[in-house]
């Protein structure tokens, strides 16, 4: 299997549904802006499937944000292609997937075909910062990425990287809120002499 590391970037198009959706007031949730990064890196490819996973530092983890109806929440950052591309920086495309042993890893998890192509590019909020995710695009074997694909898609993650943190942060915050608020009627509710 051949692996390409690729590191330089290139102008990318405009993207009409993706960028309206950065510039909303509303700020849409996590899962509206990953659907809106991943259709247009799909689109701009021609991908025919898109993962998308951001870091969780406390977990140590990438947690699965799309596929939303994937059976695993969280991969590893240290282990598989995906923790590889997150912790290097650098997108890498792999021409068969299922030959090279990192896969074996997301192949569960993700239930991407084994022969296909497939394409990791991480999520950069800033030029020479860590990255904060990891997105793959897949297509049929037999049809390679090129670098100037990784260029399109790391263009616009890294466009999509703000809003993407900001909206990971407001999920974060409204979930610590929901246990708060829990907790809170927890220990407000009177309690009962022999209830335990």
């Amino acid at each position: 299997a051949e692996v390409r590391a690729i590191r330089h970037r290139a102008p990318v198009r405009q993207h009409s549904h993706f960028d309206s959706a950065l510039n909303d007031e509303t700020a849409p949730d996590l899962e509206s802006l990953a659907e809106n990064l991943t259709k247009a890196s799909s689109e701009a490819v021609s991908a025919q499937r898109v993962a998308l996973l951001l870091h969780d530092a406390a977990e140590k983890s990438l947690r699965v944000v799309l596929p939303g109806d994937s059976p695993v929440r969280r991969l590893t950052a240290e282990q598989g292609i995906f923790g590889d591309v997150f912790r290097s920086g650098a997108a890498e495309a792999i021409e068969i997937l299922d030959q090279d042993p990192r896969f074996l890893s997301e192949l569960e998890g993700l239930g991407t075909p084994a022969g296909w192509t497939s394409l990791y590019v991480p999520i950069m909020a800033a030029p020479d910062s860590p990255a904060i995710g990891v997105m793959r695009l897949d297509r049929d074997s037999g049809e390679p990425f090129a670098p100037a694909d990784a260029d399109i898609v790391a263009e616009l993650a890294f466009r999509a990287a703000p809003a993407l943190v900001s909206a990971y942060l407001g999920e974060r915050r409204r979930e610590t809120h929901r246990i708060e608020r829990q907790l809170r009627d927890i220990l407000a509710a009177p309690i009962v002499e022999g209830s335990f």
